[in-house]
């Protein structure tokens, strides 16, 4: 926990509670947006064989593409 931030019992609960929606909303690797790091840390965690940069790119591409719609 930060040393600036104050706990105030249910103030501060609400607080960060609203702002954690507002933390998806900022690019990927910033905020709470960890949409491209799941494939490093899922590969990291699975170890699949044969898995090579280059599937790691081409599924981070894949994870990260907007939806269509």
């Amino acid at each position: 926990m930060l040393d600036e931030m104050v706990w105030i019992p249910f103030v501060t609960f609400w607080q960060i509670t609203a702002d954690l929606p507002m933390g998806l909303g900022v690019p990927a690797g910033h905020g709470h947006n960890y949409t491209g790091d799941n494939v490093d840390g899922w590969a990291a965690a699975l170890q699949p064989d044969g898995w090579s940069a280059t599937d790691a790119a081409e599924l981070r591409e894949i994870v990260m593409a907007e939806p269509d719609g």
